[in-house]
């Protein structure tokens, strides 16, 4: 993230920086993807997690990819409106509540 960041900083204006920080977050974003479809293939999850739990995980992960790409849409109309859609993309997901488990 690093070097797509620092090109987008330094060249905020241009389609291409935001481009490149999107295909960062695209790569990053499949490679959680995997990784999650990997662990659970594996049997690395444990086996008192809830049923659901896969399902939303894959769904909260396609959304968020999905969100990112509307981001990059709106780069054909502002950079700027961009970045402000993946900050608030962001933002939702750091504050929105996770999977809730109920209580027994």
């Amino acid at each position: 993230m690093p070097f797509s960041t620092t090109l987008l900083a330094e060249f905020i204006t241009y389609r291409t920086a935001m481009l490149v920080y999107w295909l960062n977050l695209l790569l990053l974003g499949l490679t959680l993807y995997w990784s999650w479809r990997h662990a659970r293939h594996a049997g690395l999850i444990k086996a008192d997690a809830p049923a659901d739990i896969d399902q939303a995980i894959e769904r909260r992960i396609i959304v968020g990819q999905s969100l990112y790409a509307l981001s990059v849409l709106l780069c054909i109309v502002s950079t700027f409106l961009s970045i402000a859609f993946i900050f608030l993309v962001q933002i939702n997901y750091a504050v929105a509540p996770g999977h809730k488990r109920a209580l027994p």
